[in-house]
């Protein structure tokens, strides 16, 4: 999840104001065929689904419940190419708050590759890809859930960039490119937007994850 896009930003305002309530559930996931996308010979194969997609997903429940699990639950499998890395993982978390959160990755299949947040007064979707996103969705629930819902689509361009890309709505980079300039002409050692402490805790799950599903199938 790319905290820098300008729909992340308008999703943690969204929650950040209340217009959902409070927050108690959130799922996500980055799951795409990396054999189609890339063949066998990716370097991403020897990396592992955790570190090179799970990552996203994570980062997504750091940035909206915070650092503090009280519970964490893995599964997950190995590739059969032979790299003996997680080739699909997920986590059931828990957080410190009473917030739950499932999160999904996979070399193996083509996902959601969706972020949806559930408050006690609405809801929050980022459509796919969710972690370069341009669409949100906002419903806020009154009265009947199914007749009464206020939904509303926002959209968020990319800028128009000349190029050729690999992959898709890479043109965003340039928000991480801008967000960079930023904390270098402030003197920042960190972004504000997205704290070191988040990126260790984010390893930390996903390493924990790696080892559970290793054990599994040794």
């Amino acid at each position: 999840m790319d905290e820098i896009f300008p729909a992340i930003e308008y999703c943690r305002n969204v929650i950040s104001n209340g217009d959902i309530g409070k927050v108690c559930q959130l799922r996500s996931d980055l799951s795409f065929d990396l054999l189609q996308d890339e063949g066998l010979q990716s370097p991403k194969w020897q990396v592992g689904a955790g570190m090179d997609a799970g990552v996203y997903p994570v980062h997504a429940a750091l940035m909206v419940l915070g650092r503090g699990t009280s519970d964490l639950e893995f599964s997950g499998m190995i590739d059969d190419y032979g790299y003996r890395e997680d080739s699909a993982g997920l986590i059931y978390a828990h957080f410190n708050s009473g917030a739950t959160a499932v999160l999904s990755w996979s070399h193996l299949v083509e996902g959601a590759e969706e972020l949806e947040i559930y408050g006690t007064e609405g809801r929050v979707k980022v459509y796919p890809p969710a972690h370069c996103p341009t669409k949100v969705s906002v419903t806020r629930t009154k009265g009947d859930r199914r007749t009464s819902n206020d939904n509303r689509l926002f959209e968020f361009p990319l800028p128009r960039i000349r190029g050729k890309f690999y992959y898709p709505n890479s043109e965003g980079l340039y928000y991480e490119a801008r967000a960079v300039q930023a904390c270098l002409e402030g003197k920042l050692i960190e972004s504000p937007q997205l704290p070191l402490d988040n990126s260790i805790q984010a390893i930390r799950m996903i390493t924990e994850c790696d080892q559970y599903i290793k054990r599994r199938a040794a």
